[in-house]
């Protein structure tokens, strides 16, 4: 009797055990799943990449059972897997697996390259981990698994890897659990992604509407620089027009002049656009003026002076004073005669500039009997629209025409500031 009375005994312990083993396993997913809720929770507000994988890789730690464990994120232009986050490791451990390829026999190297899991039951027994085991040993882990980060269109995305402590094996409900863990993973590394292309896409759009504002800005004031030039520039030959029939003895007269004239203007406009109008070379002005009349020697003209960048301003009014020296020389000063010559000389000092033509060897020079166009230029063009000073000095042994004009009023803005 005793005997048939003790089977339900033991069958009651038997099925108790079992009950227990499955309440034990089913508190246990509870917990896993209530971490992975929670790490979903937490990812739901989470924007930064790295923060978000280490939250992931701490859960999956905990319910892996693991000691060590990291994320890894794949490189598609090189192919190579690189640490994203990581729990427990050392300095020397990350330096030693910083890159990652498919041609390293780690478990993360043989993960991408076979795009599976691989589990490594012990380090010490794996043949191929030889290579690693020191790093093993260093970093305290005996079994690794890693387990490929594939994106929801196929594409690799990276790797979570965890480490144990002993030889280790995950069982099927573990790999259930990491495999949820990993699509976790993988949704944020993407939803990361698609919000650094959309982040980008937007710094674009605005770095384009910024160039757009920008080109904008600069096509209205090519118009109105435009429109400021075109009008200077009508005014300037309306008033070589004026005066050069108002002096001229004739209308040929005229035509000559002010066809000569404006070639000077044309010429001083030709340097300026060389320099895309920010300015043109006091010495390459100079020269062009008086490059008609310099002889093969060169002995009839000296220039001496520091090269000055004329704002454009001042560039088309001195390149017209210098056509009107010029001129002037050619029909009654030093070009006139073979034996003249034209010194020219020109100094800064005092934040002015002091420039001196000077003749000699021509005939004897008398004051005019009337003013002429370039000396009103010179005299008033020059003189008051820079608020300078002028000295005209008819020396009869050849005319000396000195120059004191301030710098701030002559110089382009890059010399200015030099």
């Amino acid at each position: 009797m005793s005997l048939v009375r003790n089977i339900p005994d033991k069958a009651d312990g038997a099925v108790s055990g079992v009950l227990s083993n499955e309440t034990t396993k089913a508190s246990s997913d509870l917990e896993a799943l209530e971490r992975l809720n929670a790490a979903s929770s937490q990812l739901w507000h989470c924007a930064d990449l790295a923060e978000g994988l280490k939250a992931i890789l701490a859960s999956t730690i905990q319910t892996m059972g693991a000691s060590l464990g990291n994320v890894q994120l794949l490189d598609p232009r090189r192919n190579v897997l690189r640490i994203a986050a990581q729990n427990g490791f050392k300095k020397e451990f990350l330096d030693y697996f910083a890159e990652v390829s498919t041609a390293d026999e780690s478990a993360c190297g043989r993960a991408l390259r076979a795009k599976e899991r691989i589990i490594i039951f012990d380090v010490e027994t794996e043949p191929s981990y030889e290579p690693m085991r020191e790093a093993a040993r260093e970093a305290g882990y005996r079994a690794v698994q890693s387990t490929p980060l594939i994106g929801r269109h196929g594409t690799p995305l990276g790797m979570l890897s965890t480490h144990y402590a002993t030889p280790y094996a995950p069982n099927q409900r573990e790999l259930r659990l990491l495999d949820l863990y990993a699509r976790q993973a993988s949704d944020f590394i993407e939803r990361c992604h698609i919000d650094d292309a959309i982040r980008a896409s937007a710094e674009r759009e605005r770095t384009r509407t910024r160039e757009l504002e920008a080109a904008e800005k600069h096509r209205e004031f090519l118009v109105a620089e435009l429109k400021h030039r075109v009008k200077n520039t009508l005014a300037t030959v309306m008033a070589l027009w004026q005066h050069s029939c108002t002096k001229a003895e004739s209308l040929e007269a005229a035509k000559k002049s002010f066809a000569a004239r404006l070639l000077a203007l044309s010429n001083t406009h030709t340097s300026l656009g060389e320099g895309n109008w920010n300015g043109a070379s006091l010495t390459s002005l100079l020269e062009g003026e008086l490059r008609p009349y310099v002889g093969r020697d060169r002995a009839n003209v000296e220039i001496s002076g520091p090269d000055l960048h004329l704002n454009a301003r001042a560039a088309v009014m001195m390149g017209l004073a210098f056509h009107e020296l010029c001129t002037n020389s050619a029909k009654y000063g030093a070009f006139s005669s073979t034996q003249g010559k034209i010194s020219t000389t020109w100094t800064m000092a005092d934040g002015k500039m002091r420039f001196e033509w000077k003749e000699s060897g021509g005939p004897p020079v008398s004051p005019p009997a009337r003013r002429g166009f370039g000396r009103f230029l010179i005299e008033r063009g020059i003189a008051s629209d820079f608020g300078g000073d002028v000295d005209l000095n008819f020396d009869p042994g050849g005319l000396i025409c000195r120059v004191t004009l301030p710098l701030e009023k002559l110089l382009a803005a890059e010399q200015r500031l030099s």
